[in-house]
């Protein structure tokens, strides 16, 4: 694993170049997680508030993985049609020389159209239906039954197995 040692005496040098590696370190985990789980997917069940609203959850969108804060739906009575979108939070700091610049950049998802990235309520896959595709295609490998790939003649299968 990646990592940065940050225990040392004298100081520790904040440069540049080691926050921009800090960053790349979380952005190649959230990636491989994307990688296995798939995009555009909430990861954990969700919850109906009231009709037409989420609760807060977490979801993967555009290959990353965001905070999906609660939000009302704009046509509650079809769901489906709806759009979760990623939103931006900017936050400036002033800097030495008096000028101030976009310094922190927060993106999560919620109900709502956007230009960054959106995609249909509709569309978006639940988690548990990962799981339920990933567990009937392990499912010969549970004890009791399984599959076994048998490359001689049919009449010389052992008795009792089928």
């Amino acid at each position: 694993m990646n990592s940065i040692n940050f225990n040392h005496t004298g100081g520790f040098p904040l440069e540049t170049d080691l926050m921009t590696t800090l960053q790349s370190i979380g952005i190649t985990a959230n990636q491989a997680l994307c990688a296995l789980v798939g995009e555009d997917r909430f990861l954990k069940p969700l919850e109906t508030i009231s009709p037409g609203v989420i609760g807060a959850n977490l979801i993967m969108l555009n290959g990353e993985i965001l905070n999906f804060i609660e939000s009302t739906a704009a046509d509650p009575g079809n769901m489906d049609d709806n759009y979760v979108g990623i939103v931006e939070e900017i936050t400036t700091r002033e800097f030495e020389d008096l000028s101030t610049k976009n310094v922190i950049t927060k993106r999560f998802a919620h109900f709502g159209t956007s230009a960054i990235y959106q995609k249909k309520f509709g569309e978006l896959q639940g988690f548990a239906n990962t799981i339920h595709k990933l567990s009937k295609v392990l499912s010969v490998f549970i004890p009791g039954g399984g599959m076994v790939l048998w490359n001689k003649p049919v009449e010389d299968i052992p008795s009792g197995w089928a």
